[in-house]
């Protein structure tokens, strides 16, 4: 009988990898490899895709670019589609126990590895033959070249990714990417020239500040939107995603202290803080990882009920869109409400965040809470009264900041400032950490580094 275990990895060393570095990688080289990677991003979404006829440049923006940090008719086609819905797969199948790892495991982890880039390479096999049959119109053999194009495309962005998060780069390339992709929506609604406005105006906000000023025009389709393009940026959006900004820092900073006593050091006192935002902006990269997937299908099949569910995925597009579609606007935030309120508890459950999880993790580490026994059954019922309301409470908090941002039309979505900001604060902390230690290496022993 054959090992599926011996196949997964005889097919994963066929693929191409890159190695860890043998050396320690200073911060600057690290910073400059990132730089590197973030450069190689962004030239990849200004070049077409070869074989198809030259398209306008698309400023809408969608659930899909946004989370898959993609870009229609460049080689970011895909963006990181692929790899972020093989990442999600392989983690519904670990964490439900459909595939039975055990990732604290050196070679399980490894394993898991390797079956999520077959998996991507599985995923981008489809979603690129089936965006290329798309074209089949043009020619025979435009498809086979699109193919070509958007396999190759998407398997650099692996490795891309791959790079950053085996310690040649800082953090993770695929937040580098959607963090990317947001900062240069809002870019263009800012500052973009491009005449898009039904009155030839610019499509930056700025820019068609001062159209107004020197030329005049229609001043409330700037403040409050256009009903016949309510996607357009406007003075509201952009004070939105400002006060956005501002509300998302200062929730990233708000925890929740449960003290604990280091037994092994004559019982010193500390805090272990729980974050407000527990689950972070998982439950909405989930949430739109979800309604992109339907978009996508809802394009490749024109399957009138796949549509219609992909329809309820749709975000509003600022007060204008709310004003002439109401129920939409209330049926997708209690949609998306309510979806990552669910996707916060699952997700909490898989990932090993759960109040069973941090008791085990509280006892093994040495440590106890004062006035409860050392028991992890004990420690486990005292963290749950915290770690269960803070779960669905930060899942439902997202979500509903997220609606928000759409509503008032924040520049670059509400869905894209809640995970630019929340990317940034972790980019912030791990900076901060590394150039700690790279300053201090004796701190790297006292904090388990390596």
């Amino acid at each position: 009988m054959v090992d599926a275990r011996s196949v997964i990895e005889a097919i994963s060393k066929a693929v191409p990898r890159v190695q860890r570095p043998v050396r320690k990688v200073s911060f600057g080289e690290r910073v400059l490899w990132t730089a590197i990677v973030l450069t190689i991003f962004l030239v990849m979404g200004q070049v077409p895709l070869y074989g198809i006829p030259r398209e306008s440049p698309s400023y809408q923006q969608t659930i899909y670019n946004i989370i898959f940090a993609a870009r229609h008719g460049t080689l970011l086609e895909l963006g990181i589609g692929p790899i972020v819905t093989a990442g999600l797969i392989m983690q519904i199948l670990v964490g439900t126990k459909i595939v039975n790892l055990d990732l604290t495991n050196p070679r399980d982890r490894a394993l898991f590895t390797s079956s999520q880039k077959v998996m991507t390479i599985v995923v981008t096999a489809v979603q690129a033959a089936a965006s290329a049959l798309a074209y089949k119109y043009i020619g025979p053999t435009v498809p086979m070249i699109i193919f070509a194009q958007l396999f190759v495309a998407t398997l650099l962005l692996m490795l891309l990714d791959e790079l950053v998060d085996k310690g040649w780069g800082i953090g993770s390339g695929i937040s580098l990417f959607i963090v990317a992709g947001v900062a240069q929506h809002i870019f263009w609604f800012c500052f973009s020239p491009a005449p898009v406005r039904e009155d030839g105006g610019p499509l930056g906000v700025f820019p068609a500040l001062i159209s107004l000023a020197v030329g005049g025009g229609d001043v409330w389709s700037l403040i409050i939107g256009s009903p016949q393009a309510p996607w357009l940026p406007t003075l509201t959006g952009f004070v939105a995603m400002m006060v956005m900004f501002v509300v998302l820092i200062y929730l990233e900073g708000m925890r929740v202290e449960v003290p604990i006593v280091y037994s092994k050091y004559g019982g010193l006192k500390a805090k272990t803080p729980l974050k407000l935002l527990y689950v972070s902006v998982i439950p909405v990269i989930f949430f739109g990882v979800i309604g992109a997937n339907f978009q996508w299908l809802a394009h490749l099949t024109q399957n009138p009920f796949i549509i219609g569910v992909s329809k309820a995925f749709v975000a509003p597009h600022g007060l204008i869109d709310v004003l002439q579609r109401p129920l939409h606007a209330l049926a997708y935030t209690l949609l998306i409400c309510s979806t990552c309120a669910l996707l916060a508890l699952a997700w909490v459950e898989a990932s090993g965040m759960s109040a069973r999880t941090q008791a085990e993790n509280i006892v093994r580490s040495g440590l106890q809470i004062p006035g409860f026994r050392g028991a992890p059954s004990v420690i486990e019922k005292y963290l749950a009264r915290y770690i269960e309301n803070l779960t669905w409470i930060s899942g439902v908090f997202v979500a509903l900041i997220a609606a928000l941002g759409d509503i008032f039309g924040v520049l670059g979505g509400g869905t894209g400032i809640l995970l630019m900001v929340g990317i940034l604060y972790q980019y912030y902390q791990l900076m901060v950490r590394e150039r700690a230690l790279e300053m201090y290496p004796a701190l790297k022993q006292f904090l388990g580094a390596e």
